[in-house]
């Protein structure tokens, strides 16, 4: 197909691709979109452009952005509702202008093509191609049951958009196994569960990041130095990624490997997973206050058996959450259900906030939209504004009243906060100014649906409930530690 004349694109469109949408195909497989090595004919010719570019050398590169440019001109030309999704592994700079994602073509398995795919993830975040995936495993050669698998699937959850496992075997091979995360022996299984249901807790927070990406240009999984670009110790620190301004990461590359060493820039960061502040003096003193100095880190990459790459909360951070366990079914929360079908959508808003630094105030705004259709591009979009600031050992955290509305959004929903600071001792809580009641387990919180608070011994970490309100009213919440 020649998508350089807009006749044509519009044709294979109308007359062929509409048929499928309709039915409500929703993904569009723009695969061999160089075109192919084989397909490469350099006397070959084109309708051309109106710059007047036609030889095959010239539009080379642009035949893949041509392509999802005229699925994206006839969703919007035939008024389809429904948002496209389109995975290419050819294209050029503004494809992220049809929400197309890009991966990195047929790779082999090898330590060395996933330390290629982490680089040229750098490079592609830094041009605006946010979602960008590769073959979790490698495409030939992939073997779920191997230690690169499970490292490799782990790297792709961290950066990936989408994760996305996928591999060949030769046909004369004899290999007739799966490549799902969940056909591995019981270890490697279990680490992979742990690294999907992560991915899923972020959504929230990642979604709200590619709306900021939109309507921004901010990335989502930039490199370390995006941020700390006065640092020039993160210039080398290729194998660490931030995930926007406030999650900083590490990934795994090398065989074996089962310790990382992280370098955490100048700031006040806490572990994601043990809640432990890193900025502590000698005497265990928390320095809550700055100047805040660069560190390293040795993190063990496996805890209680599982591969867990380490994750790392900047002070201030807060950060939307899902709540995710073995039965969650989809991106929008859904438990499967004992019976056939799907519970509703989850509704309720948790935000994990990580304390900042004294009297340093942070922000971060909740994007939501229906998931399903472009109504977000016409304003069909609710956001909720959440805040932290704290002073001696009292934090304050205020819900924002939500505003703007999409079709089926929620009137009404329970809000958690989930504080972590460096403080222990006796804690209260208050909402709007009236003490919350301590609540004894996590279990008769996580069941409850008054308002409340409990307080984990292990870790210190505060879980608050606000209980059901309108979306329209907002909510202060005050935790002291003393």
């Amino acid at each position: 197909m020649d998508w350089s004349n807009a006749k044509s694109r519009d044709f294979w469109h109308d007359d062929r691709r509409k048929y499928l949408t309709d039915l409500g195909v929703l993904g569009h497989w723009c695969d061999l979109g160089e075109p192919e090595v084989d397909q490469y004919v350099s006397e070959a010719r084109y309708s051309g452009l109106p710059s007047g570019l036609n030889k095959h050398n010239e539009i080379h590169n642009l035949y893949g952005f041509l392509w999802m440019q005229g699925i994206a001109e006839g969703y919007a030309r035939n008024k389809t509702v429904a948002r496209p999704f389109m995975l290419t592994r050819a294209g050029a700079p503004g494809i992220q202008r049809f929400g197309a994602t890009m991966w990195s073509g047929d790779i082999n398995s090898n330590h060395e093509s996933l330390r290629g795919q982490i680089n040229s993830q750098m490079h592609m975040a830094l041009v605006g191609v946010d979602y960008y995936s590769s073959d979790a495993g490698g495409f030939f050669g992939g073997n779920p049951g191997s230690d690169l698998y499970r490292m490799w699937l782990a790297d792709n959850a961290m950066t990936d958009f989408p994760l996305r496992p996928h591999s060949w075997a030769a046909e004369d091979s004899g290999d007739t196994q799966s490549f799902a995360p969940n056909n591995a022996p019981a270890e490697i299984r279990n680490s992979n569960r742990a690294t999907v249901q992560f991915k899923y807790e972020l959504i929230p927070y990642n979604y709200s990041l590619a709306h900021r990406a939109y309507r921004y240009g901010e990335p989502l999984t930039p490199p370390v130095f995006y941020y700390y670009q006065s640092d020039i110790n993160t210039r080398t620190t290729a194998s660490q990624k931030m995930r926007g301004r406030d999650l900083l990461f590490g990934l795994s590359t090398e065989p074996g490997q089962v310790r990382k060493d992280m370098y955490l820039p100048a700031d006040a960061w806490y572990d994601y997973y043990s809640d432990e502040y890193m900025n502590t003096s000698a005497d265990n003193n928390a320095n809550m206050t700055g100047p805040f100095t660069a560190r390293r880190v040795d993190f063990d990459l496996f805890r209680s058996k599982l591969l867990r790459l380490p994750v790392f909360a900047r002070g201030g951070a807060i950060i939307p959450i899902m709540k995710v366990g073995s039965d969650t079914a989809d991106a929008f929360g859904r438990k499967r259900l004992d019976g056939a079908g799907l519970g509703d959508k989850a509704s309720e808003l948790v935000a994990r906030v990580f304390a900042g630094p004294i009297g340093v105030s942070s922000e971060f705004t909740v994007f939501e939209d229906d998931g399903a259709t472009s109504s977000y591009e016409s304003g069909a979009v609710r956001t909720t504004r959440l805040t932290q600031v704290t002073q001696n050992r009292s934090t304050t955290v205020t819900i924002e009243p939500s505003f703007g509305e999409y079709d089926d959004a929620p009137r009404e929903r329970s809000n958690e906060i989930w504080l972590t600071t460096p403080w222990r001792g006796q804690v209260t809580v208050s909402l709007d100014g009236a003490a919350l009641k301590p609540i004894k387990s996590r279990e008769e919180f996580d069941a409850s649906l008054v308002k409340g608070f409990f307080v984990d011994s292990f870790n210190g970490r505060i879980f608050a409930k606000v209980g059901l309100r309108p979306v329209s009213q907002g909510s202060t919440l005050v935790f002291s530690v003393r």
